[in-house]
């Protein structure tokens, strides 16, 4: 149910905030998301009660995606150019942020504190991020007054002639995020078999791996859609290698493969999208937030169905399955077009 509300925030929330920032054209509608993601986190350790609990996982799940793909926007515009580079480093920072949160999770119960002294601490850290934006990118706020939220999802829909194009990437996101989410899945029987290793340290090893990719990719200046797809080729076999159940060394080198050879696919999407998408880009940014969070929801849902009805194994078949299917959509959806991420 937590998971569920968690990533209905998540799709709910980034279009709407998008939308405003589109019709607004300023980014003063993120900042206070910072502080409401703070507050959630806070609450979830004071509260006792199912109803507010509730309501706090739904406002985090929807501002951390909001934020992602706002200030995702954000960069790009600010970078013309050279999106693809910004995206690269920005995602990069993601997965060195991912890795530090398994570590300070590690930390904190070391330390004695539970999983309230994780939770406090990352609050502490949203709210300095807050303010250090606030401070850094100072904006007034300059806008017609808003009819409705609806009227401002309306004015960001995508120009007709490119809604082919919108829809692929809208696709390709929500399998990919979903492929993230259920390898994340994967790392706690995975841990298991592997003799115990913790799953704080492989899920951190994973993003490290991910922040490697990423930086490597980053540094080929051209070809990014040729970089991209020999990546998801080399996560997709990596996985396929998994399901053989090689030694735990071997293991644990696949399983950073697939973080690595995923590396450059969402940072060249999200390029993408705020390229070909400029005039909306923080409401495209929104719905692209959206559909990972659709995927983040639906395939570990399903790998959990199959494990509870089939086995293990099935569900990560389906994984594989999903990860050579995205490569071949990847490679015959954006390989032939004309147009190419800067």
């Amino acid at each position: 149910m937590l998971v569920a509300l968690f990533f209905c925030g998540s799709f709910l929330l980034p279009p709407v905030f998008g939308a405003l920032a589109n019709r607004s054209k300023s980014i003063i509608w993120y900042l206070p998301v910072f502080f409401l993601i703070s507050l959630s986190i806070t609450g979830i350790c004071l509260t006792s009660s199912s109803l507010p609990l509730m309501a706090f996982i739904f406002v985090i799940g929807g501002g951390s995606s909001t934020l992602e793909g706002g200030f995702s926007a954000v960069l790009a515009h600010e970078n013309p150019g050279c999106e693809t580079d910004v995206m690269y480093f920005s995602q990069m920072c993601f997965c060195i942020g991912a890795a530090a949160g398994a570590a300070i999770s590690y930390v904190t119960r070391l330390a004695g504190w539970g999983w309230r002294g994780g939770y406090f601490t990352t609050a502490a850290i949203l709210a300095v991020a807050g303010v250090t934006v606030f401070y850094i990118r100072r904006n007034k706020l300059s806008f017609d007054r808003l009819v409705n939220v609806t009227v401002s999802i309306v004015s960001g829909i995508i120009e007709n002639k490119k809604k082919p194009l919108f829809v692929l990437m809208s696709a390709v996101m929500l399998i990919y995020v979903g492929i993230e989410a259920g390898t994340a899945f994967w790392a706690g029987g995975f841990s298991v078999e592997l003799g115990g290793i913790d799953e704080s340290f492989l899920l951190a090893a994973y993003w490290i791996a991910m922040a490697i990719g990423r930086g490597a990719a980053k540094m080929i200046k051209k070809a990014h859609i040729t970089i991209t797809i020999a990546g998801m080729a080399l996560a997709s076999v990596c996985l396929t290698m998994m399901l053989t159940g090689p030694g735990s060394v071997i293991s644990v080198l696949l399983y950073l493969g697939v973080g690595a050879g995923f590396a450059p696919l969402w940072p060249f999407v999200m390029a993408r999208v705020n390229i070909e998408f400029s005039e909306n880009a923080h409401f495209a940014s929104g719905i692209m937030m959206a559909a990972g969070a659709a995927g983040a929801a639906g395939v570990p849902l399903l790998m959990g169905f199959l494990i509870d009805h089939s086995s293990a194994k099935v569900s990560y078949i389906l994984l594989t399955g999903l990860a050579v299917f995205l490569t071949l959509m990847v490679l015959f959806g954006f390989s032939g077009r004309k147009r190419r991420v800067k």
